[in-house]
């Protein structure tokens, strides 16, 4: 029975994003929402993040993603990883969190998908 699965002409299917590996060479125990916001990285802006290295992600209220990386932070459709709103992280000048929402100050406008000016409003965590 296995010698036929094996030979088969049929790829699998990812069950799950793969896990998140940070470069140390260490094996971590797998975390699925780090593993959804690495995947997101990998996709968004047709790969070109590859070189970026993942730090965090949490979903928002809506279909709305938040990702940080080592050089980016940016608000994106979670299910279409379409920038809604990025920035390099080194205009972030302030963070402020209070309950469920993060407002970001930065030295710099945001900029959407398109590279124009965007808007970047506070981001509400969606309750887990």
């Amino acid at each position: 029975m296995v010698s036929k699965t094996s030979k088969g002409s049929q790829t699998n299917k990812r069950l799950r994003p793969p896990r998140v590996t940070l470069g140390d060479g260490i094996l971590r125990q797998y975390d699925a929402r780090s593993a959804h916001g690495c995947d997101s990285m990998r996709r968004l802006r047709e790969g070109s993040w590859k070189d970026h290295r993942y730090i965090g992600f949490c979903v928002l209220e809506g279909s709305e993603a938040v990702l940080v990386t080592d050089k980016t932070l940016c608000v994106h459709c979670f299910t279409t990883h379409q920038v809604v709103w990025q920035l390099s992280v080194g205009s972030v000048v302030a963070v402020d969190v209070s309950d469920r929402q993060v407002t970001v100050t930065c030295s710099e406008d945001p900029i959407n998908q398109d590279q124009k000016k965007a808007v970047a409003a506070p981001m509400v965590r969606r309750d887990s």
